[in-house]
């Protein structure tokens, strides 16, 4: 649980010449996040190291992807998609993407879409433009 005082707590770094500042508590979970990210061998032992909120975040492009392919061919609502999705996860012999990860199944990192792009997850400069008045 992340307390009001903590919330006020800035820590900060250099990048590309500039100061970049974020509040503490995003600065650790960043972290943490990045060290699971490149430690984790499963996709288990990578949602029991980042939770529940960021495993579902990493899952949500695979799943809007998928929604987007099955739209086009089937007219399907997006709650009837989540079904369809979440019914394939345990058949193995399709890619992750086409199904959902189960936790035995080895995690690569490149492997998490957006990451590479640098979509996911928030990069701390562009964070600390969303958190500093405008006059700044």
């Amino acid at each position: 649980m992340i307390h009001e005082f903590d919330k006020k707590d800035l820590v900060y770094g250099e990048r590309g010449g500039s100061l970049v500042f974020i509040p503490k508590y995003l600065a650790v979970e960043l972290v943490n996040l990045w060290a699971a990210l490149q430690s984790s061998r499963t996709w288990g032992e990578l949602k029991s190291r980042i939770g529940d909120e960021r495993y579902q975040e990493i899952l949500m492009p695979y799943f809007e992807n998928f929604y987007d392919e099955l739209s086009s061919e089937l007219d399907l609502t997006r709650e009837e998609a989540m079904e369809q999705f979440q019914a394939r996860r345990g058949l193995k012999d399709l890619e992750i993407g086409d199904r959902l990860p189960e936790d035995d199944d080895l995690f690569d990192i490149r492997d998490v879409l957006g990451l590479a792009d640098g979509d996911w997850p928030e990069w701390p400069a562009q964070e600390m433009l969303n958190r500093v008045p405008d006059k700044i």
